[in-house]
C-alpha cells in the first residue's frame, strides 16, 4: 500500500512538472497589425544589465535569438548607415542621431585634430560653422564615414583593426519624441529639416494651419502615426531604428553605452581607450530647453498621455528589434 502512494506521489509530481514546463515554453498569443507583430503584452520582466560586458553578451544573444547573425558577414556588406572612422586613433563610432551623436563626432575630430600630445580643442567648435561635423568634404580627413569607401576590402580592414568600435543607444520612444521636438514641432530648431518634413508628410495626414512663416503643423500623434505607416527601409536617420544605422549583429562593438547613463558611460569609454587626459567632453546640461530625458515623466507624459494606446503598441512592435538587443521595456507608466 505503501509503495502505491509513493507511485502515485511522483506522478503528481512529474505531472506538475510537466505543466510548469509547457508554461514555461509556450509563447503568449499575440495579435498582428497589418505585417506588424504587436506583442500581446510586453515583456514582463527584463533582466538588469549592470556591466558593459553583459550589454554586449545581451545583445548577442538577441540577435542570435532573432536570427540576425544569419546576414552574410561578406567583404560587401554595408557597415551601417552612419559609421565613422577615426583612423589616428583606431576607432569606429556609429553615430545614431538623437544620442549625442554630433557632440560625439566633433570630440572625434577634435582627437584626430590634435597635435601628438595635446589636448583636444572643443571650444573651436563654438566657432566653427554649426554643420561643420556633418559635412564629409570639410572633416573626410579627420572621420571619414566608412559608406563613403567605394573599397569592400578597406572597410573591412578598417573594422577589423579598430582597436575600439562604440555606439550610444536610447529608449526609443524618448528617441522619437526628442527628434519630435526637435525637428518637427512648431518651435523645432532645425527650420529647414521641418520644412521639408512638412511637405513630405502632408502627402499622408492631415494638418491644421499654425500661423507664422512656417502655414502647418503637425502634432506628435500625427508624427508618430506617419513613423508607424512608414517602412522600416524609408525612415529618416533621425527615427531610423538603431540597429538599421549601426548593424550591431553583424558589427561586434566593443562596447555600447546609453544615452540614460551617458555621462558615467562616456568617462568609462574614454578611461579604456586612454583618452580620459586628452579630451574634456562635455554632457549636456538636463535645464537644456530641448533636452528630452526618459527619466523626465512629466514632460514623456505630457507628450505621450494624447498618444493612444494601441498607437504606442505598434511602435513597440515597429521597434521591436531596438527593444529586444538594448535592454529596454514598454513604458507602461506614461498611458496609465
Amino acid at each position: 500500500m505503501g509503495g502505491s502512494k509513493r507511485c502515485v506521489l511522483v506522478a503528481l509530481a512529474s505531472v506538475t512538472m510537466l505543466a510548469f514546463l509547457l508554461y514555461l515554453t509556450v509563447p503568449p498569443l499575440d495579435t498582428y497589425v497589418g505585417d506588424i507583430h504587436v506583442m500581446s503584452s510586453p515583456p514582463a520582466a527584463v533582466p538588469r544589465l549592470d556591466t558593459y560586458k553583459d550589454r554586449l553578451a545581451w545583445i548577442s544573444h538577441q540577435c542570435k535569438k532573432l536570427g540576425l547573425t544569419a546576414v552574410a558577414k561578406s567583404l560587401a556588406f554595408e557597415p551601417g548607415l552612419n559609421v565613422y572612422s577615426a583612423p589616428k586613433h583606431k576607432l569606429v563610432f556609429c553615430a545614431i542621431p538623437k544620442i549625442t551623436s554630433t557632440t560625439w563626432k566633433r570630440a572625434l575630430i577634435a582627437l584626430e585634430m590634435a597635435p601628438p600630445g595635446s589636448k583636444a580643442d572643443m571650444q573651436q567648435f563654438n566657432v566653427l560653422p554649426k554643420n561643420y561635423p556633418h559635412t564629409d568634404s570639410k572633416v573626410g580627413k579627420y572621420v571619414q564615414r566608412l559608406s563613403t569607401i567605394k573599397d569592400s576590402r578597406q572597410k573591412a580592414a578598417i573594422l577589423s583593426n579598430a582597436d575600439t568600435k562604440f555606439m550610444f543607444v536610447r529608449h526609443p520612444f524618448t528617441r522619437l519624441l526628442s527628434a519630435y521636438r526637435d525637428k518637427i514641432a512648431d518651435d523645432a530648431g532645425d527650420i529647414g529639416f521641418r520644412k521639408w518634413y512638412l511637405s513630405e508628410i502632408s502627402k499622408h495626414v492631415g494638418w491644421q494651419h499654425a500661423g507664422g512663416k512656417i502655414s502647418t503643423s503637425v502634432s506628435f500623434v500625427q508624427f508618430l502615426n506617419n513613423v508607424f505607416r512608414t517602412p522600416t527601409e524609408r525612415f529618416d536617420i533621425h527615427w531610423a531604428r538603431m540597429v538599421d544605422v549601426c548593424n550591431p549583429c553583424v558589427i561586434n562593438y566593443d562596447f555600447v553605452g546609453k544615452q540614460e547613463s551617458m555621462r558615467n558611460d562616456s568617462a568609462e569609454l574614454l578611461r579604456r581607450t586612454g583618452l580620459a587626459e586628452s579630451i574634456d567632453f562635455p554632457v549636456r546640461n538636463a535645464t537644456y530647453k530641448k533636452a528630452t530625458s526618459s527619466d523626465d515623466v512629466t514632460l514623456m507624459r505630457t507628450y505621450y498621455k494624447k498618444v493612444p494606446l494601441y498607437l504606442a503598441r505598434q511602435l513597440h512592435a515597429k521597434y521591436e528589434a531596438d527593444f529586444l538587443l538594448f535592454n529596454y521595456t514598454f513604458p507602461d507608466e506614461l498611458f496609465a
